[in-house]
């Protein structure tokens, strides 16, 4: 019998912690070295160990033989020091505030959770809140002089981490039937698509996009924008009859800073865009769509065929690359698509000769098929402004 995946999600934002901690460290250890004298900081390490080995709510932490503290220990020592007054505020509006988030993750999945289980919305959910903590730290940072190693190595941290939720978003989408998880991840990919038409229109070439946004480096931009997204709805229900993109949409009307959630992808740009980004929803014919990204077409019907077998999802993936095609947009396209082509199939039009199909809508009649244009009744469109 196979591992329970449940408990493999449990692990690996355990993980997590592990360099959350070393993150967090790195900058208690900036301030103290730049407020305090060597020794009056070596002085508060040990007496934080001394406190820690005589009291046994705190037995998981320090360790003489790695130096590094636990996320309790460290949140006693931001509590306790008169240098991070204002970290942790109940209102919400501390200058730390996530840090204290992550600690109540940690204690839902270490401290209360028996069974070292960890259900996948669950795990997105916990995996979205450390993820927000870093930009947080990084702010901070930014306040300091001379930490330019204590930043490499937080970044180094983030990015193990990003290792970790990446891979668990991966085995998560390989099995996942639900319409919240599915659509989050097409609208990711979607809403990325329309931000890279709109730096197209106001700041850069769409060469300039294609030589620096890799393959590689768009999915791991789009997992980044699924997490923030899911854990901005993790409190939203999602029924079953949302699962069509048109009806589920709505709920990115909730989503105010946009800016915020695409910055990343901005800065790695070299692109400035300010704090008004508005994204805007509407459903529009393909002959009106411009730069606007085409959502919709194709994604509706995966979901409602998402239990189809064999040739039945091998159709549908023609009719997705004809899509492609005749929209002049690769927002169309599925997760695993490249598993699904068959791998004798050279063409769409020599598919169809072999299989004696017409057109789309032959194959598929909830499809319009406008002037060879692949286009359902779910479709809309996605548009950026300032």
């Amino acid at each position: 019998m196979g591992q329970d995946i449940r408990y493999k999600h449990f692990e690996n934002i355990k993980k997590c912690f592990k360099y959350v901690d070393r993150a967090v460290q790195e900058y208690i250890e900036s301030m103290i070295k730049l407020n305090f004298v060597d020794d009056v900081t070596q002085g508060l390490y040990e007496t934080l160990d001394d406190n820690k080995r005589g009291n046994p709510r705190l037995s998981v932490g320090y360790t003489a033989t790695d130096g590094k503290y636990d996320t309790a220990c460290l949140k006693a020592i931001l509590n306790n020091c008169t240098v991070f007054d204002g970290w942790f505020s109940s209102d919400g509006s501390g200058w730390f505030q996530t840090f204290h988030k992550v600690g109540q993750v940690r204690n839902q999945v270490v401290g209360h959770n028996a069974t070292q289980r960890i259900e996948p919305e669950e795990a997105l959910t916990y995996f979205s809140t450390i993820h927000d903590m870093f930009p947080q730290l990084y702010e901070i940072f930014g306040e300091l002089k001379d930490v330019e190693g204590h930043v490499k190595m937080c970044q180094e941290c983030c990015g193990e981490i990003n290792k970790i939720s990446y891979a668990t978003i991966d085995a998560i989408l390989e099995v996942s039937e639900d319409p919240k998880v599915n659509n989050l991840f097409l609208l990711s990919k979607a809403i990325l698509d329309a931000f890279c038409k709109f730096a197209v229109k106001k700041f850069v070439t769409e060469s300039y996009i294609k030589e620096k946004l890799t393959s590689e480096k768009f999915i791991e931009f789009q997992k980044k924008i699924f997490l923030t997204l899911f854990g901005a709805l993790a409190k939203t229900k999602i029924s079953m009859n949302e699962k069509l993109l048109s009806t589920f949409s709505k709920h990115l009307d909730s989503i105010s800073d946009w800016s915020s959630i695409l910055q990343p992808v901005a800065k790695y740009l070299n692109i400035t865009i300010g704090d008004s980004l508005e994204l805007k929803t509407s459903s529009e014919s393909s002959s009106k769509k411009g730069s606007d990204s085409l959502v919709g077409c194709a994604f509706s019907t995966f979901l409602e065929n998402a239990n189809a077998k064999g040739p039945v999802k091998a159709d549908y993936v023609y009719l997705v690359q004809l899509a492609q095609k005749k929209n002049g947009t690769d927002t169309l396209d599925s997760n695993g698509t490249a598993i699904l082509v068959p791998k004798d199939q050279i063409s769409y039009e020599d598919y169809r000769r072999t299989k004696k199909i017409v057109t789309p809508k032959d194959l598929l009649p909830q499809f319009d098929n406008l002037n060879g244009v692949l286009l359902s009744s779910d479709a809309f469109t996605l548009s950026f402004s300032t």
